[in-house]
């Protein structure tokens, strides 16, 4: 068997990584082809939340690969997965607006779709679900998966 069948066939997905250092860093992650045609938010969400701590992105830059610490990763955005998020969740009503604060990049208006019972239909039970570290929201008009972890303070509005 040669090396290339042994291979996952891969998709690129373009994103942007702002750190805990203050950087950005643009480029993509390759998450397997699973699907005929792109990717889902579920499958970026499982991937940044799956145990393996480091993951490689391609610079945009520099068009090599570098490994990034998840932990490292404050908020990380996926401008192609807009359309995506606002179908897939048009039909909930549920919809939380917030101004997060980050410990490193200051804070944030963001719009959160709660998919969860009535009964457990705040903000609070969608950050502290303990099985994931990232979850998904709207910023500035963009897709953003954001890290729990680096969030202090909560200003529902």
């Amino acid at each position: 068997m040669t090396r290339n069948q042994l291979r996952v066939p891969k998709i690129n997905v373009p994103i942007i990584c702002y750190t805990t250092q203050g950087e950005a860093i643009s480029g993509e992650v390759f998450l397997d082809l699973i699907l005929t045609k792109g990717y889902s938010i579920n499958q970026l969400l499982d991937y940044f939340n799956a145990q393996p701590p480091f993951f490689p992105i391609r610079l945009s830059s520099q068009k090599r690969a570098i490994l990034l610490q998840k932990e490292s990763v404050v908020r990380l955005d996926v401008p192609q997965l807009l359309e995506q998020y606002n179908e897939e969740t048009a039909t909930f009503v549920t919809r939380k607006d917030a101004m997060v604060h980050f410990h490193t990049l200051g804070p944030a208006r963001v719009t959160v779709v709660v998919d969860l019972p009535s009964e457990h239909s705040r903000f609070s039970d969608l950050v502290n679900m303990t099985t994931r570290r990232f979850f998904p929201a709207i910023i500035n008009d963009g897709f953003t998966l954001l890290n729990s972890n680096h969030i202090y303070k909560i200003e529902e509005l």
